[in-house]
C-alpha cells in the first residue's frame, strides 16, 4: 500500500504533500517494472472526521480519483477500482481530542487525510 497525505479540506494533485507524491511515484515505477503482474489496484480515499459526513465521502472518492488519474499519468495501465470511505476508518485513534478546527486538532488528524493503495494480484515473474 501507499500513502498519500492531502492537506486538510483538500483532493487535488497540488494539494498532496511531498512525501505522498514521492511514494505514488516509487509506487509507479514499481508497478512498471518489467517483474511485476498486477491485475488491478483499489484505491480507496479517506478523510479526517471534521466535516459532515456527506461531504466527506465526496472529498475521499475525489482524493482516490486524484490518486488514480495520478498513477495513470506515471503511466500505470491496470484496471483501477475506486472507492470513498469518508471518515470512517482513522488511523489518528483516540489521540485526537475535540472537534473544535483549531490549528493542532487539524495537524492531529493528518494521518486520516489519506489515500491507500491495494494492489491485487501482484507476483513477482
Amino acid at each position: 500500500s501507499a500513502d498519500a497525505l492531502f492537506k486538510s479540506d483538500r483532493s487535488g494533485v497540488s494539494d498532496m504533500l511531498p512525501g505522498g507524491q514521492r511514494e505514488l511515484d516509487a509506487l509507479a515505477a514499481r508497478l512498471r517494472a518489467s517483474d511485476v503482474t498486477v491485475k488491478r489496484l483499489t484505491i480507496t480515499g479517506h478523510t479526517d472526521r471534521l466535516g459532515d459526513g456527506a461531504y466527506n465521502d465526496r472529498l475521499s472518492l475525489q482524493r482516490a480519483n486524484t490518486v488514480r488519474a495520478y498513477l495513470q499519468g506515471a503511466g500505470v495501465h491496470v484496471p483501477m477500482q475506486v472507492r470513498g470511505a469518508g471518515e470512517r476508518e482513522p488511523v489518528s485513534g483516540s489521540a485526537c481530542a475535540g472537534d473544535q478546527r483549531t490549528a493542532s486538532l487539524i495537524a492531529c488528524l493528518q494521518p486520516d487525510r489519506r489515500v491507500v493503495v491495494e494492489i491485487v494480484g501482484s507476483a513477482v515473474k
